[in-house]
């Protein structure tokens, strides 16, 4: 099954619900040049720590790499 392509928009938005915060907290980064892609926390969070923050992402984006790639020109 081939992977679906997301903007980095649609992807924040997925990362941000998946975790459980806000999308303004998570920026996309383009990882190589085949579409893979990571997330990352921006700013800071109040409801959970840091490092919980940063799992949750991580774990969002395993999910969500087995599905979709970043679209990018």
């Amino acid at each position: 099954m081939p992977l679906e392509s997301k903007t980095a928009f649609q992807l924040q938005q997925m990362i941000g619900e998946t975790a459980g915060l806000h999308p303004d907290n998570v920026g996309v980064v383009k990882w190589g040049n085949d579409g893979r892609f990571t997330a990352v926390l921006v700013g800071t969070v109040s409801v959970v720590s840091k490092s919980r923050a940063e799992a949750e992402i991580e774990s969002a984006c395993r999910q969500l790499r087995l599905k979709y790639r970043l679209k990018f020109k």
